[in-house]
């Protein structure tokens, strides 16, 4: 798996997400749940980004609008 630089904004609010990066140059997306795993969805625009890190409920944006709707990735 490629190193990639992301920004990161924590979401100490939710629940479930610990939390959600992105890297503009490839489009992809980086969550890091509180249960210790991380996911890269690829594909995915900084709009979308945007729209999780400002949700009232990153943890229900991402099983509505992230979860299954692009290729991802567990990182190891």
């Amino acid at each position: 798996m490629e190193d990639l630089v992301f920004v990161t904004k924590e979401t100490p609010e939710s629940s479930n997400i610990l939390s959600v990066g992105y890297n503009k140059e490839k489009e992809v997306m980086r969550i890091v749940f509180k249960g210790g795993s991380a996911y890269r969805y690829y594909g995915a625009d900084e709009e979308l980004f945007v729209s999780a890190t400002s949700s009232w409920s990153v943890g229900k944006f991402v099983h509505a609008h992230v979860k299954g709707k692009f290729e991802s990735v567990k990182e190891v």
